[in-house]
């Protein structure tokens, strides 16, 4: 469930298998072919056992034709799910490629990775990026800066054991080339402790990470799985995205100011926008940042992963599935508002791709969240006031993207009202 103070990551809980597609070197990365909402096929590894793997999947559309396995190692095969295979090279790693059949002719497809290599962490640093991400090796006690917001309780340091040296440097400067990225899409407009460096603490006690944006030094916390094996790295720059977007604009910090049970209309949206924004940046700029493919891999599979999931939101409020609503009733348990914000993240990426640019116009859509002052702040709160929070949004991608997006998002049965749209827009050039 939503948890209104310390933020859990909608994302960061939600364990989907998808697919990996190392980057080839000139490749530029895309979330196109992952954003038709009508895609039906998934799969994954299931097990790897010596040279014997296994892939698993469903596809809804149920083809009546068996899958093709385009192994990677030159050989080919039909079968159902699971699919078992065995390499004579373990030496390297492979991409396999499942397509389905369709009648009529039509195919799909998705790619699962396979590592047999162990990860190469090794990275060179670009030294115009600084030192903003640190996993702490000595106990830190961060300071609540916001009076009855409580700093994080019952954490502990990532020890040698959870991970050692080379992937704690590996992360941290992963980490800290995503801050320096995030901090231009608020335009810098954020409070001194978010400018600065930001730190990760283990818990054991939550299965995926939470987001203390309100602390010194701002901190989240992971589960100890989060640093094992592949590392969730969408999920990390999604925690990132609440330290940068709830502390901005630096004069009238938002976090704090939309919490309650209206809180992930704003917060969760746009930390899923900034992890999807960021994660993109980094893959096609990978030549700038120095970092190695296995890292870059990583960041691939999870956004890829993540962005999947947004997909399958916006689905379900497109075929009226779920209902538009900006209010998380407290009296239940599921979290009414979880389709409704990752349509918002949805709705951004598609828009995005369709550009080729998330950096302009996301921080446009900045320029106008960053306009929010205490009038906003007082309607924000008003459990029925849907519009203006829905709208507040509409705005702001439509200043973005430089298009009006009311007539789309209508069509999604989000309540826009144009007066409040108006006034919105009015704020910004």
């Amino acid at each position: 469930m939503f948890r209104t103070r310390n933020l859990a990551c909608f994302l960061s809980t939600t364990i989907v298998a998808f697919l990996i597609i190392p980057l080839a070197p000139a490749e530029k990365f895309t979330f196109r072919p992952y954003l038709d909402p009508d895609k039906t096929l998934n799969a994954s590894l299931e097990t790897i056992d010596g040279q014997d793997i296994s892939i698993n999947g469903v596809d809804t559309a149920a083809p009546s034709e068996p899958f093709t396995f385009d192994w990677g190692d030159g050989a080919t095969s039909n079968a159902w799910f699971p699919a078992q295979h065995t390499y004579q090279n373990t030496n390297k790693n492979y991409t396999v490629r499942v397509t389905a059949h369709y009648s009529g002719g039509a195919t799909d497809f998705v790619e699962v990775f396979v590592r047999f290599k162990p990860v190469n962490w090794s990275f060179v640093a670009d030294p115009t990026v600084p030192d903003r991400f640190d996993i702490p090796s000595t106990p830190i006690t961060p300071v609540s800066t916001l009076p009855g917001y409580l700093p994080p309780d019952g954490t502990q340091i990532f020890a040698v054991s959870d991970i050692g040296a080379s992937e704690r440097s590996a992360v941290e400067y992963a980490m800290s080339v995503a801050h320096w990225i995030q901090l231009r899409y608020v335009h810098e407009n954020v409070t001194s402790e978010a400018a600065g460096a930001h730190a990760m603490l283990k818990q054991t006690t939550f299965p995926g990470s939470l987001s203390f944006w309100y602390t010194q030094p701002p901190t989240f916390t992971a589960h100890p799985d989060y640093l094992a094996g592949e590392i969730y790295f969408s999920s990390l720059f999604h925690e990132a995205g609440h330290i940068m977007t709830l502390n901005c604009p630096a004069s009238f910090r938002m976090g704090g100011k939309i919490d309650g049970n209206m809180n992930a209309i704003f917060s969760e949206g746009l930390a899923g926008v900034f992890q999807h924004a960021t994660a993109y940046e980094i893959l096609n700029t990978k030549g700038r940042f120095g970092l190695p493919e296995d890292v870059l891999s990583m960041i691939k599979f999870d956004a890829i992963k993540t962005v999947v999931v947004a997909r399958q939101s916006y689905a379900r409020v497109f075929n009226g599935d779920s209902v538009v609503t900006t209010y998380n009733d407290p009296n239940t348990v599921d979290d009414e508002t979880f389709n409704t914000f990752l349509t918002v993240v949805y709705v951004f990426v598609d828009l995005a791709e369709t550009q080729g640019n998330f950096r302009k116009p996301l921080q446009r859509t900045m320029e106008l969240f960053e306009t929010f002052n205490q009038s906003d702040a007082t309607k924000y709160q008003q459990p029925d006031n849907e519009s203006f929070r829905s709208t507040y949004w509409v705005a702001a991608l439509s200043y973005g993207f430089k298009t009006d997006l009311r007539d789309r998002f209508r069509d999604l049965g989000f309540p826009v009202k144009n007066k409040i749209y108006r006034e919105l827009k009015s704020r910004v050039k």
